[in-house]
C-alpha cells in the first residue's frame, strides 16, 4: 500500500526542514526525502539576515539559532593592505546585526525541533505522477528498494540540481549565466596581521586578482 501524506518535501536542506517545521505546526503529516547521511558537513550559506531571524523569531524559535550564532555589526572593508572604510548592519528591525551560523549547524538545529523520524535520510526521488487531487513519488532507499509515497502536495526543496524541477515540463531558469569564480574555504587565520580581523565583522577584502569576503571565524593570533 502507498504511504499517504499531506505534504512530500525533497530536501532537507534549510528550506525543506523550515516548510516542514511550518507544516507539522498547522498539523500537517510530512515525509521529508533526502539522499544525504546527514546534515552538511560544510558552511556553506553561513548569513542569516534581520528579516530572516524575525520570521525565525514569529515562530518562536529564534532563540534556537541565535544562542549557536555569531551576531556580526556589519562589514569593514580593506584594500592594498589597509583599512577603508565600515558598513554597518543597521535597520529597522529588532535583530539590526548580521547573523553568521554555518549551515551545518542550522540544519541540525532544524532536525533537532522536529519529530523523529520524518527525515528519511539516503533516500532519492527518481520520479514523480501527477494525479487529480494528489502526487505520488517513486523513491529509492539506500538498499535499492523503491517504494511509492503519495501525498497532496509536493515541495521541491532539493537544490540546483532538482530531480523534480527537471522532470516537470516548463520549468526553466529563462537568462543567461555570469561566468564568475569563486572559492568558498573553512580556514583558521594565522600570524601577525590576524589581529586586524578580531573584532568579529564581515571582512571584505579587495586584491588586483580579486575580492575576498571573510566571515565570522574563530581566529589564531600569534606574537612574532
Amino acid at each position: 500500500m502507498d504511504a499517504k501524506f499531506d505534504v512530500f518535501i525533497a530536501g532537507a536542506g534549510p528550506v525543506g526542514l523550515y516548510f516542514a517545521y511550518q507544516m507539522i505546526q498547522f498539523g500537517h503529516s510530512v515525509y521529508i526525502c533526502d539522499k544525504g547521511k546527514g546534515p552538511t558537513t560544510q558552511s556553506r550559506a553561513i548569513l542569516m539576515t534581520s528579516r530572516t531571524i524575525e520570521t525565525l523569531a514569529n515562530r518562536g524559535i529564534a532563540h534556537h539559532f541565535l544562542s549557536k550564532s555569531i551576531m556580526t555589526p556589519g562589514v569593514q572593508v580593506f584594500s592594498a593592505g589597509r583599512k577603508v572604510g565600515t558598513i554597518n548592519a543597521v535597520g529597522d528591525t529588532p535583530f539590526p546585526h548580521w547573523t553568521c551560523l554555518p549551515q551545518n549547524r542550522t540544519e541540525e538545529i532544524f532536525e533537532s525541533i522536529l519529530p523523529k523520524g520524518i527525515i528519511h535520510r539516503e533516500t532519492q526521488v527518481i520520479e514523480y505522477k501527477q494525479h487529480a487531487d494528489h502526487v505520488c513519488v517513486a523513491v529509492r532507499h539506500r538498499n535499492g528498494e523503491t517504494t511509492t509515497v503519495c501525498a497532496r502536495y509536493l515541495i521541491a526543496a532539493d537544490g540546483a540540481h532538482s530531480t523534480i524541477r527537471k522532470s516537470t515540463p516548463g520549468w526553466t531558469f529563462d537568462g543567461y549565466s555570469v561566468a564568475t569564480r569563486f572559492a568558498m574555504a573553512d580556514a583558521v587565520l594565522d600570524g601577525k596581521d590576524a589581529g586586524l580581523f578580531m573584532n568579529e565583522r564581515v571582512n571584505s577584502i579587495s586584491h588586483p586578482k580579486g575580492n575576498v569576503k571573510q566571515y565570522v571565524a574563530k581566529l589564531r593570533c600569534h606574537p612574532l
